[in-house]
């Protein structure tokens, strides 16, 4: 797609430059009245027309690859965004324990915007959700991403850093809950320093996954 804007930039630049030539050309005709000036003239005229002609038919060429090819971009992110969204949604009402139904998109000034539906249908943008809420809704996205990446792909596993530490324990329990949801399709990897994150976790996974304590001290 930059490469086509750069030659329609270069073709719009070249057809100006000929469009102030074949202008010069017809003021210039009108000022003289010698017949072999004339004549070089109109021959010079008729081939900058000649020239001009095939820049718009350059321009026009590249400008329909160019719509063709928004068109193209555009149809793929509608295709490929529904169904992640969806996913995001479905790991988002997880976490929050269906206090969040799903995630919708809604026009606004600069692009689509993302908004998350309570259980009372009220709609909320990301500015108005709580900060534990937006991590979890930030989280429920890269999980949604890893997700639809790794289908039909090998990829390597999701390795999480310490991402419940600022949660309470209900938000943490839950949002453990929802990686559970998505470890039975792919790897994921949760590391954490803080002791009472994997106490949550022994009651949350109930010995379904694999939990280790790493005691020795890194000196």
């Amino acid at each position: 797609k930059d490469a086509l804007l750069v030659e329609r930039n270069a073709i719009d630049e070249e057809r100006e430059e000929v469009w102030r030539e074949l202008t010069l050309a017809r003021k210039t005709l009108e000022n003289i009245s010698g017949s072999d000036d004339i004549a070089r003239l109109i021959q010079d005229r008729e081939s900058l027309k000649s020239e001009l002609a095939d820049l718009v038919r350059d321009y026009t060429r590249h400008r329909a690859g160019e719509k063709l090819l928004n068109w193209a971009l555009t149809r793929f992110r509608q295709t490929n965004k529904a169904p992640m969204l969806a996913s995001a949604g479905r790991f988002f009402a997880r976490m929050t324990r269906d206090e969040y139904t799903d995630l919708i998109t809604q026009p606004g000034d600069k692009g689509d915007i993302l908004a998350a539906r309570q259980r009372d249908g009220t709609l909320k943008t990301v500015d108005g959700l709580s900060e534990g809420t937006r991590h979890q809704l930030f989280l429920a996205l890269r999980m949604a991403g890893y997700l639809e990446l790794s289908k039909g792909r090998d990829v390597p596993p999701l390795i999480l850093d310490d991402i419940l530490s600022s949660s309470d324990n209900e938000r943490a329990a839950a949002m453990l809950e929802a990686l559970a949801g998505l470890a039975e399709a792919a790897q994921v990897i949760v590391l954490t320093h803080h002791a009472h994150v994997l106490d949550i976790a022994n009651d949350v996974l109930s010995g379904r996954f694999a939990l280790h304590r790493l005691t020795e001290a890194v000196r």
